[in-house]
């Protein structure tokens, strides 16, 4: 995921979406740390230690949740968004099966994020739900292993990747926009080519187009209707504030390199907080599949 956001070419030669931006890696598994809570003190860690963009590549079902979303969560997600920072989440990879909903991404304020193809027809395990706000590319994604295996990866989890390092890349080019403001771009520019016409439950308001974002001229009041919902949304708890540091927490900030080839200006910082211990041992257990011959 990280290479998805930020890679520098180097040794594996995939470059990211945002090569120049710096990744603080927030882990919340070990050290007697699991659950709601770890994902909830990750999110707000990562923006008390300087995060725009806060990456989660890893949902679980939500259902057993009011709203399908933890509170805690949901009031991390809150903190966040106050905080100034940008909250993506993968929608989920059960569109096949049950479809359930899966949080964080169904925690109001963030930016879900459903899969299409290279032909940009809808990834069929991507989730179809309400909650889906955006797609992305999320099939025979470029990808390495921790042995340093080149190969290809499938999933929303790849999808937000590139979603996150969109958000870093716009807002390099646009530094003094608020997130609010760099969230209303991206929705101003979606592609809305992707199977269904209109707003849908598979790619939502459409396909993230940075290019576009980047390019095309955007009132700086362009509407949001993530952040006005999360607005409109009564909590019971409200989001405390956070320390700076948090029992089973780690992080360590990384300044990018310059990379002369892609046009980015400035820094964002984007934090990739690792989250559910069977996505992440699942996914390392299968490797990437290797590229044809």
């Amino acid at each position: 995921m990280a290479i998805l956001i930020a890679g520098q070419g180097g040794p594996s030669g995939l470059v990211g979406v945002a090569p120049e931006s710096r990744i603080l890696p927030v882990v919340v598994l070990g050290g007697g740390r699991s659950g709601t809570d770890a994902i909830a003190d990750g999110i707000r860690y990562a923006v008390d230690n300087g995060a725009q963009v806060v990456n989660l590549s890893a949902s679980t079902p939500g259902n057993s949740y009011p709203n399908n979303c933890p509170q805690n969560v949901q009031d991390a997600v809150r903190y966040a968004v106050k905080k100034g920072a940008v909250v993506v989440a993968a929608a989920g990879n059960g569109g096949e099966t049950s479809n359930s909903p899966e949080y964080p991404a169904t925690c109001v304020g963030t930016v879900a994020v459903g899969a299409i193809n290279g032909g940009k027809h809808v990834w069929p395990k991507s989730q179809r739900q309400p909650y889906v706000d955006v797609a992305a590319p999320g099939v025979s994604i470029p990808s390495i292993d921790a042995a340093g295996e080149a190969g290809s990866s499938d999933g929303t989890s790849d999808a937000a990747a590139l979603v996150s390092g969109a958000v870093a890349l716009v807002w390099s080019k646009f530094p003094e926009l608020t997130n609010r403001q760099i969230v209303a771009r991206l929705l101003e520019t979606v592609t809305d080519d992707a199977d269904t016409p209109g707003k849908d439950n598979a790619t939502g308001y459409g396909v993230i187009r940075p290019d576009d974002a980047i390019n095309t001229p955007v009132p700086n009041d362009a509407p949001n209707p993530i952040f006005d919902e999360l607005d409109e949304l009564t909590s019971s708890t409200a989001p405390a504030a956070s320390p700076a540091d948090r029992p089973g927490l780690k992080a360590t900030p990384e300044r990018g390199i310059d990379f002369s080839r892609v046009a980015i200006v400035g820094g964002v910082t984007v934090a990739i907080v690792a989250l559910l211990a069977a996505v992440i041992t699942r996914r390392r257990g299968r490797g990437p599949t290797p590229p044809s011959k």
